[in-house]
């Protein structure tokens, strides 16, 4: 899929590190829910090219010290900018899916793609969201979400935009089910910059692609 990357095209290694205060063997995302209080980017396993990123999340709650896990991940993950623009071949595979899902059907898009049409100012900008959402509200925010990129399109833009429109309007509010959703077009995870410290942070949806290859306790 030509809009996203491998990993090696981020990181010419392999390995990131993964802070957590628990011990365990192998990923699993079965208790995200009780360690998400800083997962701001969406539902996944956080790591970071480097130790120090990663070392204030193997604190407990207690103040005692957990363990940073090395590991290594797969050479072909697939992986997209949090900040990055959404492509056309990703909104296609995203609209195909969700009509494989029932999420969306033809007839809805149809009709809602003709209100929108006709809703333009002199610049061919679509109007009217406010005035039809009432009616249309939630074929608008599902339509929306899967039409298609142009120049001045208000949304999504970005990835950022993407997750959160299909999270909370298409999902109810569940980032594991958007996480899920994106896993099946193709997309293993997301990148993007820490902003205090500028390090890079990656979040995985796929655990498979992940591979512990040594834990050490946090000096």
């Amino acid at each position: 899929m030509k809009h996203l990357k491998t990993y090696e095209s981020f990181n010419s290694g392999r390995i990131l590190y993964h802070g957590s205060p628990n011990r365990f063997d192998t990923f699993t995302l079965d208790f995200w829910k009780e360690t998400s209080e800083f997962a701001d980017h969406g539902y996944g396993i956080y790591l970071s090219d480097k130790k120090d990123a990663v070392k204030s999340y193997a604190t407990r709650r207690d103040k005692t010290s957990g363990f940073i896990y090395t590991v290594e991940i797969d050479s072909d993950l697939n992986l997209v900018e949090w900040q990055g623009k959404v492509t056309q071949d990703v909104i296609e595979k995203a609209a195909k899916l969700a009509i494989e899902m029932g999420i969306i059907t033809h007839e809805k898009l149809d009709m809602i793609n003709a209100v929108d049409k006709n809703i333009k100012d002199e610049n061919d900008t679509v109007l009217g969201f406010s005035e039809f959402y009432n009616k249309y509200g939630k074929e608008l925010s599902i339509h929306r979400t899967f039409e298609d990129i142009d120049p001045n399109a208000k949304y999504p833009n970005i990835y950022e935009e993407f997750y959160n429109e299909l999270s909370k309007d298409i999902f109810g509010r569940n980032d594991k089910k958007a996480s899920e959703f994106l896993s099946k077009i193709g997309i293993d995870g997301m990148s993007y910059t820490e902003e205090r410290t500028y390090y890079s942070i990656y979040v995985i949806y796929d655990v498979s692609k992940l591979k512990i290859k040594n834990v050490e306790p946090v000096e």
